[in-house]
């Protein structure tokens, strides 16, 4: 093969956050981030054509510096540039599977219920980080939240709920 036909090769290109696809010839599969780039023969045949088709992978030339698109998809043109490559960001109105956890989303916590939250967990700590009975229902919820209860969940219980789930801990 010379250069231009290995620069002119067509690689598949993940759209999606994460693809997961079959080896080709029994060999083992693998996955595929967004934006990264793949030598389609890699890839089982029928498992490629499938990706392809319901969107998670498209096919990508490399002219020049540049990738573009090898053929028409339903938002783009082919030899339309795309980027190949990690850029670390999350689209407008995308799903970010990295913060699905609501705690670690802080952008609109309420600065008092933050402080509340700080004062129990020092309590908390201030009891060698299991708490009895006689502590507060705020102290009670930071400890279960610690053991893996959901916050949501915990905060709704009265204090025989916490105190039970508290002793059920110990």
């Amino acid at each position: 093969m010379s250069g231009d036909e290995a620069m002119a090769k067509k690689m598949l290109r993940g759209k999606a956050p994460l693809t997961m696809y079959r080896g080709a010839h029994g060999e083992p599969g693998g996955h595929l981030y967004r934006n990264s780039v793949i030598d389609p023969r890699l890839v089982d045949d029928v498992d490629r054509d499938r990706l392809v088709r319901e969107g998670f992978v498209e096919y990508v030339v490399l002219d020049g510096e540049t990738w573009r698109l090898a053929a028409d998809t339903d938002d783009a043109e082919a030899g339309d540039p795309v980027t190949v490559g990690d850029v670390g960001l999350v689209g407008p109105g995308e799903h970010d599977p990295g913060n699905t956890n609501v705690e670690a989303d802080t952008s609109g916590a309420d600065p008092e219920l933050e402080q509340k939250r700080a004062a129990a967990r020092a309590k908390l700590a201030e009891l060698g980080g299991t708490p009895d009975g006689r502590a507060p229902n705020d102290v009670l919820v930071e400890f279960l939240v610690v053991k893996g209860y959901d916050r949501a969940e915990v905060e709704k219980a009265d204090r025989k709920e916490l105190q039970k789930l508290v002793a059920d801990q110990k």
